[in-house]
């Protein structure tokens, strides 16, 4: 029973793709900068996606894309002399393969609202914090991104504390069938039966008590889907809907 439950969190945690918790978020404006996400359309090759997406940026600052800028690591400068016109930070990016074999890419940029602002502090990782989720089991592994693990950890304990409370009711039916055994065999029979379901049980607490460590662990130190923090503080998007519109809300994490 724990091999397949090792197997079934490893199949949810391959199959499960980590999409980053930033990729559908619009503007976020901050003190200095301001954070947007940018996708130049589809493509037949990665390479030409992000080259794609590169061009919507150099657009938003409403600059000639085949004129006399480019995008460059820092932001979008003058083709001739090289000086910065807007500093900027590509913070993270995000591939998706298409069923049809093309791709697109997502790439998140950070842009300073003017030239000489200095970019406000940013971080984008998989890196969670120690939370106290880790000993709830599946809840870090869902409250990271990873949905699928964090259910096949939530499904394990289940089967294995389903698997206690059956093995001892199981084994007390047994015990209490001995005095009214009518022949050897019969007594035997149960006492066999009494003492499998009291292995099995055993296994079921030692499979419960691994899982349970398991998850520990895994809640602690495995890697979460891309987030944002601003300052420190976790940048999270949640939908909303309003009797005037609808959107995506975010919201700093303390």
């Amino acid at each position: 029973m724990i091999v397949c439950m090792a197997m079934l969190i490893n199949f949810t945690c391959f199959a499960q793709k980590q999409a980053p918790t930033w990729l559908n978020v619009g503007k976020i404006s901050l003190d200095n900068s301001y954070i947007k996400v940018y996708c130049g359309g589809v493509a037949k090759t990665e390479s030409q996606a992000k080259e794609l997406s590169t061009i919507e940026i150099i657009k938003d600052r409403d600059l000639a894309t085949g004129g006399a800028y480019r995008w460059e690591n820092g932001g979008i400068v003058e083709k001739e002399t090289g000086r910065i016109v807007v500093k900027a930070d590509i913070l993270d990016e995000y591939c998706e393969k298409l069923p049809q074999g093309n791709y697109k890419v997502y790439l998140l940029v950070q842009t300073a609202t003017h030239p000489d602002n200095a970019l406000d502090n940013v971080y984008v990782g998989d890196k969670y914090p120690f939370s106290a989720r880790v000993f709830v089991p599946g809840m870090a592994q869902i409250y990271k991104g990873s949905t699928g693990k964090g259910a096949a950890f939530i499904t394990g304990e289940v089967l294995f504390v389903g698997g206690i409370a059956t093995t001892q009711l199981l084994c007390n039916y047994y015990t209490k069938k001995m005095p009214d055994a009518t022949s050897y065999d019969m007594r035997n029979y149960y006492e066999k039966m009494a003492r499998i379901c009291q292995i099995s049980q055993y296994a079921c607490i030692g499979g419960a008590v691994a899982l349970y460590l398991w998850n520990i662990i895994d809640g602690a130190c495995a890697k979460g889907r891309p987030y944002v923090s601003v300052d420190g503080k976790m940048l999270t998007f949640s939908p909303y809907v309003s009797s005037n519109s609808t959107g995506i809300a975010f919201n700093l994490r303390f």
